[in-house]
């Protein structure tokens, strides 16, 4: 597959936004405090129980803020993601990553524009 320079520069500011993370992941997670907040759960539990039974759906929210991942300053949707800093997997961050940093992660699809 060729690449163009667009798809490039978007590669090169996703792996620059995750060289310090070992997994990267979209979406809500119940060991989250922030996600929690940001839904007014008070626990873990409440947060998984909920989550399964699927009353818990991040739709995003518009902002200007730049891409946790990407770095993207253009005003669009963001949405939660968490990267995972250590090993033994308890060190997470809570991430707000735009639309293509979320279709990338999940699907591997690149954007058609990118800034």
């Amino acid at each position: 597959m060729e690449y163009t320079d667009n798809d490039k520069k978007f590669m090169a500011a996703f792996s620059n936004g995750i060289k310090d993370m070992h997994i990267v992941s979209a979406g809500f997670s119940w060991n989250c405090p922030e996600c929690l907040n940001n839904h007014g759960i008070c626990c873990e539990h409440k947060g998984e129980h909920m989550y399964q039974k699927g009353e818990i759906v991040d739709e995003g929210s518009f902002s200007h803020n730049a891409c946790d991942i990407c770095g993207s300053k253009l005003g669009g949707g963001r949405f939660s993601a968490h990267g995972v800093l250590d090993t033994d997997h308890k060190e997470i961050v809570h991430l707000e990553v735009c639309a293509d940093c979320v279709m990338y992660m999940s699907n591997g699809d690149l954007p058609e524009t990118w800034e």
